[in-house]
């Protein structure tokens, strides 16, 4: 609990610092709705386990492997020795940590834990977009739906390293989006000084994202290389080879991949992706299998899905089926929105290329290796990220007013076929 109440309080401390007094205003009610909402999901859930029979505070086989980790290390005389042959063992860490500076042991302190942490990553997106000069009414209606979104509230109400994986991301991005923050000012000290800083981080987040997630130790060095390409693309004369520079990346990504990644991983892609993702198996060639895995990760699980979640979902609650439930809802409703900026989003790439790179990778990677079939959680993420891409739009380009009502009619016809072709596919995959 000392750990949650001085994170709280770095956080307060850091946005008076970070941030005008008018929009930390707004910034602090949207974080405390945020709380609440999530505060008040987080005793229901409970409350059903504690009716339901659970002893750990918890459900399912990951959760209560975290669970059963952090219990053995809160109470060992050696937590290192006692959690070594667990993995992801800094979420477990994370949790033990939380648990031991609490009055007792009770795994709802580390989903407290999270619930903070998603704070953060709303502070952390609120402040890019306000620094990018997006409208106030943009960033507070992102920030709302990342608070508010009841898939994102499902992953943190878990015991689940899911929150924290999101967490180092944006984080991560914030970071080098500051860096070139700096680097367009010439300050030349400053630039060395975090050169050297944001080298170090990503060395460390390196070692940290791959005890979460396998796979996810190449995202610093991708954003590291993506704010090189950024910078670089400042620069006119070096400006015009870009173009050549990127098609000889996709030439030598064969060769790059395996060197990056290493051959164990691609190993485990392979594996996964001929039983399960986009191999022979599926029945599917390389691009139908794409593009049925990006629909399918994209639209999923949908909330016609959530409502039979009990028939549908391997592990879940009724406080999980109704959360899977709005958030699906919220995102089949947004989702018009980014179809009607479309054109914008592809040509923020170039300028947004940091955020963007991670993200894109993130994406594939689930497509490829799941096609796109994955646990609702992982799609906080999709969630997130793109609706931060998309309220970055508008700091490049402003919907012109003469058109308000042709958007409007847009939205409607939109929202229309994304409900219907979303029904049609939850049809089809609950009939076969």
């Amino acid at each position: 609990m000392l750990v949650i109440i001085i994170l709280i309080a770095v956080l307060i401390f850091w946005l008076l610092v970070a941030l005008p007094r008018k929009q930390f205003k707004s910034l602090l009610w949207i974080l405390l709705i945020t709380g609440i909402w999530s505060a008040t999901w987080l005793l229901l859930l409970q409350y059903e386990l504690i009716i339901a029979g659970s002893t750990t505070g918890t459900y399912g086989g990951d959760a209560t492997y975290y669970y059963n980790a952090m219990y053995i290390g809160y109470i060992a005389d050696n937590p290192t020795q006692a959690i070594s042959s667990y993995y992801n063992q800094l979420y477990i860490w994370l949790g033990i940590i939380i648990c031991k500076t609490s009055p007792f042991f009770s795994i709802i302190w580390v989903k407290i834990g999270n619930i903070v942490l998603l704070l953060y990553i709303i502070s952390m997106i609120y402040i890019m977009l306000y620094r990018a000069g997006v409208p106030r009414q943009i960033t507070a209606f992102i920030c709302l739906f990342a608070g508010l979104n009841g898939i994102v509230t499902w992953m943190c109400i878990r015991n689940l390293k899911d929150t924290l994986f999101l967490f180092f991301l944006v984080f991560n991005c914030f970071i080098a989006v500051n860096f070139y923050s700096f680097y367009k000012r010439k300050a030349i000290k400053s630039i060395i000084i975090f050169s050297f800083f944001l080298i170090l981080l990503s060395i460390i987040l390196s070692s940290w994202f791959r005890d979460i997630r396998q796979w996810a130790y190449i995202i610093p060095w991708l954003i590291m290389i993506s704010l090189l390409v950024r910078i670089l693309m400042d620069n006119r004369s070096i400006n015009r080879g870009i173009p050549i520079l990127g098609a000889s990346v996709i030439l030598l990504l064969p060769i790059i991949i395996p060197t990056v990644i290493g051959t164990d991983v691609i190993s485990s892609f392979e594996t996964y992706a001929s039983t399960i993702g986009l191999g022979e198996k599926t029945g599917h060639s390389l691009i139908n299998g794409i593009i049925v895995g990006l629909l399918r990760f994209v639209i999923g699980p949908g909330p016609i899905r959530a409502m039979m979640g009990n028939d549908t979902f391997l592990v879940t609650t009724n406080i999980g089926n109704i959360l899977i439930f709005l958030g699906a809802l919220m995102w089949w409703l947004v989702i018009p929105l980014m179809v009607l900026r479309i054109k914008e989003l592809i040509k923020i790439i170039p300028k947004e290329i940091i955020i963007v790179t991670p993200f894109l990778t993130y994406v594939f990677i689930y497509i490829y290796v799941y096609q796109g079939s994955v646990e609702t959680r992982f799609r906080a993420v999709l969630y997130i990220v793109s609706m931060l891409l998309w309220g970055l739009t508008y700091a490049y380009y402003q919907p012109k007013v003469s058109k308000t009502h042709n958007i409007q009619l847009a939205y409607i016809i939109c929202a229309f076929a994304v409900f219907a072709l979303g029904t049609a596919a939850t049809y089809f995959s609950l009939s076969y």
